[in-house]
């Protein structure tokens, strides 16, 4: 046989073969309905029982001091309960107390303002006389009015004097305001954070100190979209939490009107009131009740 032949032959063979393959395949594999294949595909798919979240804060507080300065003492460590009010850092202010020294004589003195009521005085006498000299023709007209222009000054000049006293006094009060708000209080009930200033470092656009609102904690729920519906119309919702696990009640906050499509769930929020609950711990919320919607 030529190698041509050959060729023509094996050729032959392999078509003979992809012919008849796919028909053999087939005749083993036996076609299912769509009902049989939804069948198949829920009894691969086991459903879903529980869903994960977390446990967060309900409120986390950044501190910031209200101008650039100098911690001078720091009255909390990290864990510590604070309550609204609770004195938490002091910024140095030996500068604003003598400013405030400052403003406290100047609004005290006045020795000018006196003196420009005497001169006044003075000058009101003198006019006085010379309105009566005019009078009697004894001085000229112009004499007179050159006396009726100083006292008018005169009474100006006391004017600008007890403006400028009553800037000094607003000038007391805004120091002593500056003052207090070096006092930096916290402004919730919560935890003080690890994230605390020292002693003797400088307090500007960080944060002082970062505070942690736990009563009552953040849980967040992330709900397949499927399941959304069914799982927001339960009656109650528990969330197995910690180590020992322990059983606690939700209380539905807010539903996120938006879904995370990474992951294709839905962040659900909810309301917890334990003591013995930290922020961080890991939990389950219940699904039983929960059904893929159709």
């Amino acid at each position: 046989m030529s190698v041509r032949a050959h060729w023509g032959l094996l050729a032959l063979s392999l078509t003979a073969m992809i012919a008849a393959g796919p028909a053999h395949v087939l005749a083993d594999q036996p076609v299912l309905s769509k009902e049989e294949f939804a069948a198949r595909a829920g009894a691969a798919a086991p459903a879903l029982r529980q869903i994960n979240c977390t446990v967060k804060p309900l409120r986390v507080v950044e501190l910031a001091a209200p101008s650039q300065g100098t911690v001078a003492k720091v009255h909390v460590r990290p864990g510590d309960q604070v309550k609204v009010g609770d004195l938490l850092v002091e910024l140095d202010t030996t500068i604003l107390k003598a400013e405030l020294n400052v403003a406290k004589a100047r609004a005290a003195d006045l020795t000018e303002l006196n003196a420009a009521k005497v001169r006044r005085d003075g000058l009101a006498i003198k006019e006085a006389r010379l309105a009566k000299a005019s009078a009697q023709r004894a001085v000229s007209v112009s004499q007179h009015d050159a006396a009726v222009l100083d006292l008018a000054l005169a009474e100006a000049e006391i004017t600008q004097v007890e403006q400028a006293l009553a800037l000094a006094a607003l000038e007391v009060e805004r120091t002593k305001t500056i003052l207090d708000s070096m006092q930096l209080r916290s402004p919730v009930a919560g935890v003080v954070g690890e994230n605390l200033i020292d002693p003797g470092e400088a307090a500007g656009q960080e944060p002082v100190a970062t505070l942690y609102v736990n009563q009552p904690l953040r849980v967040e729920a992330f709900v397949p979209s499927a399941l959304i519906s069914s799982f927001a119309a339960q009656d109650r919702f528990d969330a197995a939490i910690g180590t020992p696990v322990a059983q606690h009640s939700l209380s539905l906050d807010y539903i996120s009107p938006v879904a995370d499509l990474a992951s294709n769930t839905i962040s659900v929020f909810f309301l917890l009131s334990a003591d013995s609950v930290l922020p961080g711990s890991k939990c389950q919320i219940d699904l039983a009740a929960a059904r893929v919607q159709e």
